[in-house]
């Protein structure tokens, strides 16, 4: 009837079940069974049973006419009944004294526990050897609770003969372990870490155990341990736990721990020694340390909780990274909701290595020589080197005629790849990567940047794809990955006349780490480049919560809002709303503000010198935060290596063969092939369409991805990228667009095209023109080679006035060629000069308004020594013409032309130049704007109007 307790709750039968109950429990107090303890959550008493050999002989004989053996009462289970051998075998014993006999002062009354059944996440408790005993003493203590006149009066003696032999071994095995941690504890200095009592409920070893393990997790103990049982010594149970060997390389840490009764309380004290070693690579059952296990424990308590978004949302609330990979911790979580009786409805997602061999087979070609003859759609397996077909690791690469037969036309060319994967295809969470070759387009298409209204989306030549060839793996991981570039290499050798590890100059990819470490060994010559838009989406949370201040609750605020309208005027509590408004989110505002006007920093060593100020900055305000910029988007590289492919001068502050701060997402006229600055994310559109096509026929069958792909190839691809036709890789755009000449895209933008500025070239009244043209040395020889020319403009509208209508100062000219060409320490002394790093010498921050003005409303079109040899690697064999004129303005970087380009080449008379006289002027239509002067006049009338009447 006690078992049914939860079943029912509120009802009468629950009442009187529980009245029995307690009734029953204290039948057995009286009758020196044990004593009873009340529960810690407020439910039902628990109670705790005496040792056998610790009851008066009154209540000896009592068990006996009831039939319950004295091994039953005293918890002297078989081993094969515990959750973990060797841990529970040994079980509780119980010392407490009988009624009629006194404690000893200050000694701990143990108790023994009595073995649950409880099943706990991570942990499966299987006591199916018990259960008939369990029920057997559960019998007696009712027919006890009932009325002691109802016992048979029958002798048990042989329930009160002496233990068998399997019981004597396992208290030899006890004695042993004891024995051995007597000798360890000898001379150990131990740290008490609990001493106390617990807040859960002691029953039984599984319980103690769990009473410890959370003990050590929550003081974020980063073990992973097995424990063993020393039994009961002196009133005292105990435990001892070490970390698993093959879990913690060279680890020293110890733990001990004891229970008992003190003053009728439980108590608990736990003690540890050393310290822990190396952990190593998450698998198996030596998957959770026991912080892990812990946090995992108290957040997902049942099966509707366990799921893999709420441990990885545990582990970071409880400040802990996740170390096991996703698949694992997915397989993990499926098996403790099997254990919990819940069954995950799965399709047919697992698909084994021998079947997409299998699949594979009629895809191989014997002679790679004879792929020229094959039809231009014809898919087919890349065999140097050889495929990968094994449970742990699946890398199979293919590719087509008509992607090798484009691929030619990169011969003698500046390459840039794209790598990019796409899971959302086969359902068993495979990856197809491709990697594309990008070009720039023959045709001009819609574009616009972020935040601009739909009405200034100017035609410009964009970045495409062509595509290179294609794998199917496992995973993203570094032996994935650089096997397929390996492939790439050897296939674009032998077929299409290619070294693409010196033609490589950029990989352009997202932030996966098995990416990055494959360009290093593959391709070490080419720069990341790194998509900036998945890294914005994926640091600005990251940053808000580390950067954000708390936010107060509602009646918080309303209580200030109280007494600031007691303590001030309306005027004066909406001026204090502007100014805490902007401060609560200050620092994150700026840090974003710097992460953009970075993004397109004209050199390395000016990006270098205005992270080092951010970083020294960051720090004061959130070490986490500049811990999270450095370790996941950000590498110290050492300036030799990136003189190797870019010019690089002399670090601020530093030597000059020290590491300076480099980033993917950097996309800086001296270190970035212009055009290419957009990154992938603009490309997403081109894999959506063909992934979708395919989806929908290997979604659920993933031995279907070759001959789906080839129907890709043949349908749609072939047409799209006109491998029928001979055509030749356009790396730079053969004439401007004729938005950039003039439009009123442009002007709706902020920006000024080109034949606004040819209209306003003319000198002011100031003298001044809206342009100004500069010189600098930039190499150490003297003569006209070393000799780079800038023509320094505005690029965006500021302060209402746009790019062509403003003038151009020498200071202003000077500092921003400076700021290009100079490094070390005059670049430092400039920084200080301008603005840009204000403070003291050793406390130095940055001025993001100071850079903005400088840098983000100007630009510079420059010619000559620098822009001749930015790219010395590409210089020296390629056969490439490489853009002799070069600008820094954003719209460079990311299309290879600009208006500013246009404007200049028509200043200068090229033979390549725009003629901007034949470009008519094209004005908005409705009213004339007013000009400049007629506004100054007006409002200098209004002031004096405005005085006269004072």
């Amino acid at each position: 009837m006690f078992r049914g307790l939860a079943a029912s709750p509120g009802t009468a039968t629950r009442a009187a079940a529980e009245a029995a109950y307690v009734e029953a429990l204290e039948y057995l107090r009286v009758r020196g069974f044990g004593v009873v303890q009340p529960a810690l959550d407020g439910k039902l008493p628990v109670f705790l049973k005496r040792h056998y050999q610790s009851l008066p002989q009154s209540s000896r004989e009592q068990l006996a006419q009831a039939h319950v053996p004295g091994t039953v009462f005293g918890l002297h289970i078989a081993e094969a009944s515990c959750a973990r051998p060797g841990a529970d075998a040994a079980a509780f014993s119980v010392g407490l004294a009988a009624p009629d006999a006194a404690a000893p002062v200050g000694s701990l009354a143990t108790v023994a526990l009595a073995e649950d059944n409880t099943e706990v996440i991570g942990k499966t408790t299987s006591s199916s050897d018990s259960k008939p005993l369990n029920r057997q003493a559960s019998a007696a203590g009712k027919r006890a609770g009932i009325s002691a006149a109802s016992i048979p009066d029958k002798a048990g003696k042989d329930c009160l003969s002496s233990s068998t032999p399997r019981e004597a071994a396992e208290e030899a095995t006890v004695r042993d372990a004891r024995e051995q941690d007597r000798d360890e504890d000898l001379g150990a200095t131990w740290e008490v870490i609990h001493q106390g009592p617990v807040d859960m409920c002691i029953q039984s070893y599984t319980s103690f155990r769990e009473a410890v393990e959370q003990v050590l997790g929550l003081s974020k103990d980063a073990g992973i341990y097995d424990f063993h049982d020393l039994g009961l010594e002196r009133g005292v149970r105990r435990l001892k736990g070490a970390c698993r060997p093959e879990a913690c390389k060279g680890c020293t840490q110890r733990v001990r721990a004891e229970f008992g009764f003190e003053a009728g309380r439980p108590s608990l004290k736990v003690r540890t020694r050393g310290k822990h070693g190396e952990l190593a690579k998450p698998t198996g059952g030596s998957l959770w340390t026991v912080a892990e296990e812990v946090a995992i424990r108290r957040s997902c308590k049942d099966a509707e909780t366990l799921t893999s978004v709420n441990v990885r949302q545990c582990l970071k609330q409880a400040g802990l990274k996740l170390r096991c990979e996703s698949r694992q911790l997915h397989q993990w979580v499926t098996r403790q909701k099997a254990k919990l009786g819940v069954q995950t409805k799965r399709g047919p997602t697992s698909v084994r290595a021998g079947e997409l061999q299998i699949a594979a087979a009629p895809f191989l070609l014997k002679d790679l020589g004879t792929w020229e003859t094959l039809p231009l759609h014809k898919l087919f397996v890349l065999q140097d080197p050889a495929p990968t077909f094994n449970e742990e690791r699946v890398c199979v690469a293919w590719t087509c005629p008509g992607m090798l037969r484009r691929a030619r036309a990169a011969q003698g060319k500046v390459i840039k790849l794209a790598i990019d994967g796409k899971q959302s295809i086969l359902i068993n969470d495979y990856t197809v990567v491709t990697v594309s070759f990008l070009v720039c387009s023959e045709q001009v298409r819609p574009t616009r940047q972020g935040g601009a209204r739909t009405g200034s989306r100017q035609n410009a030549h964009t970045l495409t794809q062509e595509p290179l060839a294609q794998t199917l793996m496992n995973t993203e991981k570094e032996a994935n990955i650089s096997q397929f570039l390996r492939t790439l290499e050897n296939v674009a050798s032998k077929c299409c006349g290619l070294d693409l590890s010196y033609q490589v100059w950029q990989v352009h990819k997202d932030y996966a780490k098995g990416i990055e470490a494959s360009r290093i060994n593959v391709f070490p010559c080419a720069r990341p480049c790194d998509d900036y838009p998945h890294m914005r989406r994926a640091s600005h949370s990251v940053l808000a919560s580390l950067l954000s201040p708390k936010i107060p609750s509602e009646p918080q605020k309303f209580l200030e809002a109280k007494v600031t309208r007691q303590n001030s005027s309306a005027a004066e509590d909406e001026s204090n709303a502007r100014r805490s408004k902007p401060a609560e989110t200050k620092p994150l505002q700026l840090l974003e503000r710097v992460i953009q006007l970075s993004r397109f920093l004209p050199t390395v060593v000016l990006f270098d010198a205005v992270w080092q100020l951010t970083f020294s900055w960051l720090e004061t305000v959130s070490k986490k935060a500049a811990t999270y910029l450095k370790q996941t988007y950000f590498h110290k590289v050492p300036v030799s290596s990136l003189r190797k492919q870019m010019h690089v001068g002399q670090p601020v502050g530093k030597s000059a063969d020290a590491s300076c701060w480099f980033a993917g997402f950097w996309a800086g006229v001296t270190g970035t092939y212009p055009g290419t600055g957009s990154g992938t994310q603009s490309l997403e559109s081109f894999h959506a369409y063909w992934q979708a096509q395919v989806r929908s026929k290997v979604r659920t069958a993933p031995t279907d991805i070759f001959r789906a792909m080839e129907d890709l190839y043949k349908t749609d691809w072939c047409k799209k990228f006109m491998w029928e036709e001979a055509r030749s890789f356009l790396t730079w755009p053969d004439r401007p667009a004729l938005d950039l000449l003039n439009s009123t895209m442009l002007r709706t933008a902020g920006r000024s095209p080109a034949a606004d500025f040819w209209d306003q070239r003319a000198k002011k009244l100031t003298g001044l023109r809206n342009h100004f043209k500069i010189w600098r040395r930039t190499d150490k020889a003297k003569g006209q080679d070393g000799i780079t020319t800038f023509w320094v403009m505005r690029c965006q509208r500021h302060q209402d006035q746009m790019p062509a209508d403003a003038s151009i100062d020498q200071s202003t000219a000077e500092t921003f060629a400076d700021l290009l060409t100079l490094d070390g320490t005059e670049l430092q002394r400039l920084l200080t000069r301008c603005g840009v790093a204000e403070g003291d010498a050793n406390k130095q921050r940055l001025n993001a308004n100071a850079l903005d003005k400088l840098l983000g409303v100007h630009c510079a079109v420059f010619r000559g020594h620098l822009a001749d040899s930015l790219w010395p690697r590409v210089r020296r064999r390629l056969q490439t013409p490489l853009p002799s004129t070069l600008c820094t303005c954003i719209e460079f970087m990311q299309h290879a032309e600009c208006e500013h380009i246009v404007f200049v080449k028509a200043l200068e008379g090229d033979a390549d130049a725009e003629n901007l006289n034949e470009v008519p002027i094209l004005r908005k239509r409705g009213r004339k704007p007013k000009r400049k002067a007629d506004a100054e006049m007006k409002s200098a009338s209004a002031a004096k109007r405005r005085r006269q009447q004072k």
